[in-house]
């Protein structure tokens, strides 16, 4: 049985990463002022994308792969190369990839059921779809561990997916932005009023920034602080008391929105990176998705677990 697994790019995993696990990204479409492009998870062009929309704050908005874009993606790739099929989705409830994922799901089994027939491969086909109730970095804590499960090859497809099922609830992902100017652009933009006008001054002038928590399809604020570094410091005692009371995984998933080489250097990211590395925790570093940073603006940082 041959199991490929499938992203949206709003996934934070490495370029390098997906490239050896083979696995496959659908892209999501983007839109920056009157240029359109597609969110592939290409680190040169998402700190590009970082340095434009940083310089001149222009409009930008992302929008879910089409039925038509899904099924003409993955039926190429599935139809010889594998017999399983697992696609893992940002959280239903931040987007409607999910959906459009579903919505894909007949009209790809049949033309891919078709195509094999032809071919005349051998064997039934399935595919699943999986809404990782998560975020970004979360995404990537829960299809790097579903990779690790692959490797044992007694493990069936449904063991595979209920395993899938049980980790979304445990992860934990964070977010803190550095400018809150794109965060209340989005939610303006969506009709939500999580960062009212008045919240986002006060913000703003007294440089006070929220760490952001997604979790089982819900975010909420956690906790605040004054100033980025101290955010991050707050992230990062957060991050290491859920070390020391054990996580479900060795993997921790941390992405920055712009060159990952600038946060590595960070004070605080580097402590915290040896003392992972003491309790045998691999931190997994990416540039965040441009998807994400439409969202959260240049400068974001996210990082995510599983406890």
């Amino acid at each position: 049985m041959r199991v490929g697994v499938v992203i949206d790019s709003a996934c934070d995993l490495p370029a390098d990463y997906l490239k050896e696990q083979n696995i496959e990204v659908l892209p999501v479409n983007l839109q920056l002022g009157k240029d359109q492009s597609l969110d592939v998870r290409d680190p040169s062009a998402t700190i590009d994308f970082y340095s434009r929309y940083a310089a001149k704050r222009q409009h930008a908005e992302t929008s879910p792969p089409t039925t038509e874009q899904i099924v003409s993606m993955l039926s190429d790739s599935s139809t010889s190369d594998y017999d399983r099929l697992l696609v893992i989705t940002i959280s239903s409830t931040r987007s409607k990839i999910f959906e459009q994922v579903i919505n894909a799901q007949l009209p790809l089994l049949n033309k891919v059921r078709q195509k094999r027939k032809q071919e005349q491969i051998k064997g039934s086909f399935y595919l699943r779809v999986h809404d990782s109730k998560t975020l970004f970095t979360g995404q990537a804590v829960l299809v790097h561990e579903m990779v690790r499960l692959l490797q044992d090859e007694s493990l069936n497809f449904d063991e595979l997916c209920r395993q899938a099922d049980q980790l979304s609830d445990c992860i934990h992902a964070y977010l803190i932005p550095r400018d809150l100017y794109y965060v209340r652009k989005r939610a303006s933009q969506k009709g939500e009023k999580s960062v009212s006008w008045l919240r986002y001054t006060a913000g703003t002038l007294l440089d006070v920034k929220p760490i952001i928590r997604a979790h089982q399809g819900n975010t909420d604020t956690v906790t605040t602080a004054r100033g980025f570094d101290k955010a991050i410091e707050k992230l990062m005692q957060i991050t290491i008391e859920a070390i020391d009371k054990g996580l479900k995984t060795n993997t921790i998933v941390l992405s920055y929105a712009g060159d990952p080489e600038e946060i590595a250097v960070h004070p605080q990211i580097r402590a915290f990176s040896a003392y992972a590395q003491s309790k045998a925790i691999n931190v997994m570093t990416s540039v965040m998705s441009t998807t994400a940073g439409v969202h959260v603006g240049p400068g974001a940082l996210s990082l995510a677990y599983a406890v």
